[in-house]
């Protein structure tokens, strides 16, 4: 971990079979070059050399509790619908689970479409 934060990655999940990482960058391009350069560099330390790091999602937002808990929008795809996993929301009451989805989802949505228009304003 402290590799990866020292090569500026903000590590927002890990366990022995994933790692979620924030990168900052604003464009897909910029992320995927970011995260091709903390491979190789991390691969290059004796002790990493035999890791296998294969990225596998991009997220332009992301929400994220834990593993069972999340929601964002990935990068990449043509239609910016927002994907969810709430488990939380099943220890909710019933008559209120949809309503807990909607207004996540929604959050996430207006987070997205904000942080577009700052980059279409750059």
């Amino acid at each position: 971990m402290h590799h990866l934060k020292d090569l500026g990655c903000n590590v927002i999940f890990a366990n022995f079979h994933k790692l979620i990482i924030a990168t900052e960058r604003s464009t897909l391009d910029a992320a995927e070059s970011f995260i091709a350069f903390v491979i190789e560099t991390i691969k290059q330390k004796p002790l990493f050399a035999v890791i296998q790091l294969t990225p596998v999602e991009y997220w332009r937002t992301l929400l994220f509790k834990d593993w069972y808990n999340q929601g964002g929008i990935k990068e990449g795809t043509a239609d910016k619908k927002v994907i969810a996993k709430w488990d939380i929301a099943l220890h909710l009451p019933e008559s209120i689970q949809r309503k807990f989805l909607l207004t996540v989802s929604e959050y996430i949505l207006k987070v997205f479409r904000y942080n577009t228009r700052l980059q279409h304003a750059e």
